[in-house]
């Protein structure tokens, strides 16, 4: 893969975005969040490119899945004009913020370069080269904030006046964002689907995959690393692999025991902090999270067709009976959030278009087959699409979400393509025999 300088601009950008993602999650829910910072660059260069993708080509409106996903932006479009109408434009642009990563869906035709699109070896590597960029950002925001003594962010306002600062809770001292996690253990799971595609074992992959899990369980994110790991190993059961999986539940199980059995204490502070993720209603944050969820349903409920129109103020607070308190954050759905915010439409449009994607992606498995590398990256972007609808349940999707769409539909068509060529050329070969 040579290095152009738009690649290299790419890398950066999202290097450094791996690191700054919290600061800019939270710079949206605070008092004035039309307020221009640095990554409302990077949001008008994804606005610049999806408006000239629907200028200058025509790729993606080849697959039908596209065409629902377009429909999905265009209505989050005019719940940006009815936020407008509905709030003021600062508070609607600001609510804009937090859908604008989904517009990214297009960007990869151009990263790519749109005589390039039919070469699957390129968006594979450009992928696999994404994951390990946004990686390698987070581990050094980990590695900065395991020195600090807890969680850094690099604007102080946040933690002071946000009260975020080192971000201690009944898990103990927190690091990293949600995000951050995902971004490292797809790194592990890049280095484990390569094991399982090449059918080669190689050590420094198992080690450092390991490496990387572990780092994520340190960080106490629990829905990262609980909804990856569980549709990994969904996805190893649907492809008949249940004796990696029996491979990788010993390791586990060996694993947990020993360090259960010598040092307790570690079990305690790093592993059971998941234990409430099973029971949310005596978990803190989950009760507090299903209560919150709870109020903005039954709010959204009030205006379901668009919604309360795009907003960074959530229609200026909601009560939470059950609370017994006004909340002005936002609800931890994906699916919630875009109710409330855009109706109903768009709520269902982007849940068609995460199975269909998926349910694409682990289609063309077969045309693949015998090419490892395409295998790993088919393989990964089956995991992050799947994962959202897990994810999802307690965050947003992941910020990468649209741009790895993008990767995933050009690895899709760019597949097919080949695969429609080769059966022409088959049967021009059948007609001349």
């Amino acid at each position: 893969m040579t290095i152009t300088p738009k690649l290299v601009v790419y890398f950066l950008v999202i290097f450094f975005l791996s690191m700054f993602l919290e600061d800019a999650r939270f710079f949206v829910i605070m008092e004035n969040p039309f307020k221009v910072t640095l990554i409302d660059i990077v949001y008008l260069i994804i606005f610049y490119y999806f408006f000239r993708s629907l200028l200058e080509t025509t790729f993606f409106s080849t697959l039908f899945i596209t065409k629902i996903y377009y429909a999905y932006l265009l209505i989050i479009l005019v719940a940006l004009f009815y936020g407008m109408y509905q709030w003021d434009l600062t508070t609607a642009i600001g609510g804009l913020k937090i859908f604008t990563p989904m517009f990214a869906i297009t960007l990869p035709i151009f990263i790519v370069g749109k005589s390039r699109v039919n070469d699957t070896s390129y968006i594979v590597k450009l992928f696999k080269a994404t994951i390990i960029v946004s990686a390698a950002g987070s581990l050094i925001l980990f590695i900065i904030e395991v020195l600090y003594g807890g969680r850094f962010f690099f604007n102080k306002i946040l933690s002071i006046d946000l009260g975020l600062d080192r971000m201690e809770d009944f898990r103990g001292i927190r690091y990293l964002g949600s995000q951050e996690t995902f971004n490292i253990l797809l790194l592990a799971l890049l280095l484990i689907y390569h094991l399982i595609a090449t059918k080669k074992f190689r050590l420094f992959e198992f080690v450092f995959s390991a490496i990387f899990i572990l780092v994520a369980i340190i960080t106490k994110n629990r829905t990262a690393l609980l909804s990856l790991l569980l549709v990994f190993f969904l996805h190893i059961l649907i492809t008949q692999r249940k004796f990696v999986i029996l491979i990788i539940s010993i390791i586990v199980f060996i694993t947990y025991t020993t360090i259960d059995f010598f040092y307790p204490k570690i079990v305690k502070t790093y592993i059971a902090p998941f234990y409430g993720v099973f029971n949310p209603e005596s978990d803190i944050t989950g009760s507090w999270r299903l209560y919150t969820n709870l109020a903005y349903v039954r709010e959204g409920s009030k205006t379901p067709l668009l919604g309360k129109g795009l907003t960074s103020h959530y229609g200026r607070g909601v009560y939470v009976p059950e609370l017994k308190e006004k909340i002005q954050y936002p609800p931890h759905n994906m699916f919630i959030i875009q109710f409330f915010q855009s109706g109903i439409f768009t709520t269902v449009l982007l849940l068609i278009f995460t199975i269909a994607l998926s349910i694409k992606l682990y289609q063309i498995n077969k045309s693949i087959i015998n090419k490892p590398d395409f295998l790993q990256a088919v393989y990964l972007l089956f995991t992050i699409t799947v994962t959202q609808l897990v994810y999802g349940q307690s965050y947003g999707y992941i910020w990468f979400f649209g741009l790895y769409s993008g990767y995933a539909i050009l690895i899709i068509l760019s597949v097919q393509r080949k695969a429609d060529w080769k059966k022409l050329k088959e049967n021009e070969q059948s007609l001349i025999v």
